[in-house]
């Protein structure tokens, strides 16, 4: 199973990938703070790259070598969130779903 999982834990947004090895990065600016906040997620630079930036600033994660993903093919599901069952979908790591606002979301 190949996934994207953004989620906040500890008052910092994460973002977890499963393409060919797991790799999670974690930006430093604190998001539980009542205020809106702007996150961007990037995946790109050959589909071994993921950049994660809050409120302006980004953090790069490069995973362990393996084959490049150059597009995430979604299937069903597609949860925004939260997912449905976290015993089911334990390898991405969310277990609570999201309580607040999302606004301006895309997918491209």
């Amino acid at each position: 199973m190949r996934f994207i999982a953004a989620y906040i834990e500890a008052g910092q947004v994460r973002v977890r990938t499963l393409f060919t090895h797991a790799s999670t990065v974690t930006a430093s600016p604190m998001v539980n703070d009542g205020a809106p906040h702007r996150i961007i997620v990037e995946h790109f630079s050959g589909g071994k790259q993921v950049d994660l930036t809050v409120d302006g600033v980004t953090v790069t994660n490069t995973p362990p070598d393996g084959a490049p993903v150059t597009r995430l093919h979604i299937q069903n599901p597609l949860f925004i969130g939260g997912v449905d069952n976290p015993v089911s979908y334990a390898s991405v790591g969310v277990t609570d779903a999201f309580l607040g606002c999302i606004t301006d979301f895309s997918i491209s």
